[in-house]
């Protein structure tokens, strides 16, 4: 390798930082916690945490860049945000809505991935596949209509849904998502997220871990879905709406696209 090019690697290179916060009663000024070296979990051992998140994130001229933000059980506790998902949920979906101009007004295509727990080399691994996408007319809030559409049909179709522990996974609204997993704020108007499911947050644009690598991927489809109906007829609406919000709203399947929903790590 040229000492040109090694020095572009060294200028460029972005040293990641792990951060776990627990939020916490305490009855002194000590935190005790433990750190197992094999999983990489964390501990606490005072048991009276609250809530827990880890976060990989790296400086830049402009400040901290956050590349994934993951909420988690204070118990189960993991520095690598993978682990974290996995351990900490039952079903993992992750959505991006790309919003462009097509038939002459805006529209926006969501994708929708779910990630599924298959033992893969006698360990846990994810595997994904896309169950149905979505088109819908909005004017704002693109991101947030998605995922309150996709927690209704969650509702709907899903027996037993609210025992399950669900997580959603965004590329948007990360000042909020706290603020929303606690409850504290609706996501619009009276809609506030289900105490059985939390939303967790990775940047499409960078990171190296699985949230990344898949939110990416669901960028990918939301730009085929745009290109694939140009020239194609969007199916009929369902009828779902969320007034003063959005409007024709429809719901794609792999079948009737050109995305593939086969299962693939």
């Amino acid at each position: 390798m040229s000492k040109k090019k090694n020095k572009r690697r060294q200028k460029h290179a972005k040293t990641l930082t792990r951060e776990v916060k627990f939020v916490v009663h305490v009855n002194d000024d000590t935190l005790c916690f433990s750190i197992d070296q094999s999983s990489l979990q964390i501990m606490i051992e005072n048991n009276d945490a609250l809530n827990s998140q880890t976060k990989t994130s790296y400086q830049r001229e402009k400040g901290e860049k956050v590349v994934n933000l993951t909420p988690t059980n204070p118990q189960k506790t993991f520095i690598m945000p993978d682990k974290s998902i996995i351990n900490n949920s039952d079903m993992i979906f992750v959505v991006d809505t790309n919003t462009k101009i097509i038939y002459g007004e805006k529209k926006s295509f969501a994708a929708i991935i779910q990630l599924k727990k298959v033992i893969k080399n006698y360990q846990m691994a994810l595997m994904h596949f896309v169950p149905f996408c979505f088109s819908f007319t909005c004017k704002e809030k693109q991101e947030l209509v998605s995922i309150i559409m996709l927690i209704r049909i969650i509702a709907k179709s899903l027996i037993a849904q609210e025992k399950k522990r669900i997580v959603i996974v965004t590329d948007t609204e990360l000042g909020n998502i706290p603020k929303y997993n606690t409850r504290e704020i609706p996501l619009y108007g009276s809609f506030y997220l289900p105490d059985n499911i939390t939303i967790a947050y990775a940047s499409a644009d960078t990171g190296n871990d699985i949230i990344n690598d898949v939110i990416k991927k669901a960028d990918k489809i939301a730009s085929m879905l745009f290109a694939y109906f140009k020239e194609k007829e969007l199916p009929a609406n369902t009828g779902e709406t969320i007034p003063n919000l959005c409007s024709d709203f429809q719901i794609i399947y792999p079948k009737n696209s050109c995305v593939k929903g086969n299962l693939s790590y």
